[in-house]
């Protein structure tokens, strides 16, 4: 844990991104503060990733029996947070709407909440998004942080997932650009 903290605060000092830890600090009078959190993450069908972009395919296809049934059998090997990957590549290329997305995400978020989990939510995965349609995360990300804020189980979101694969293809720089500024808008909400 005292590796990753300085390594967390190495990291956002390097791109001025602040990492703030919410274990154990305030999040808000409403929301939980969990206590050694014990997780799992709901994934794909092996379907979804088989026929391409595993995320988009996921939030695309919806399959929610799969959903809830990953996030029961969470509970049953002990799990108190859920993580998802809530890969807006779905919505940039025009496979769902944002509307059906919202919707879908509120479905989990509501089911976990019921089920007494909490939630942290990944953003993106930058491998399954149209690098040259980053520009249009942002507007994405405020509306998303606007639907997590109504959720008190949400404990944490996560900006990308395994960001640094993509640094052939999109330097260094330029994704923490992006990723600075998403930060910035979701901490706005």
């Amino acid at each position: 844990g005292t590796t990753l903290r300085r390594n967390f605060d190495s990291l956002g000092a390097r791109w001025e991104v602040g990492i703030v830890p919410l274990i154990g600090g305030r999040v808000s009078a409403a929301a939980p503060v969990p206590t050694g959190l014990k997780g799992s993450s709901v994934v794909p069908r092996a379907t979804d990733i088989v026929n391409g972009s595993a995320w988009q395919n996921f939030w695309s296809r919806w399959d929610w029996q799969w959903v809830r049934e990953s996030i029961d059998l969470a509970i049953e090997v002990g799990s108190r947070s859920i993580r998802i990957i809530g890969d807006v590549g779905a919505v940039l290329l025009g496979r769902i709407d944002a509307a059906t997305y919202l919707r879908r995400l509120d479905q989990l978020l509501t089911y976990c909440r019921r089920r007494g989990l909490t939630v942290y939510y990944c953003l993106l995965d930058l491998r399954h998004t149209p690098l040259d349609r980053l520009a249009e995360v942002e507007s994405l990300a405020r509306t998303i942080a606007r639907g997590l804020s109504r959720h008190p189980n949400v404990v944490a979101v996560d900006l990308c997932n395994e960001v640094s694969v993509i640094y052939p293809q999109l330097p260094e720089p330029v994704a923490f650009g992006f990723i600075a500024r998403w930060a910035s808008t979701i901490r706005s909400e």
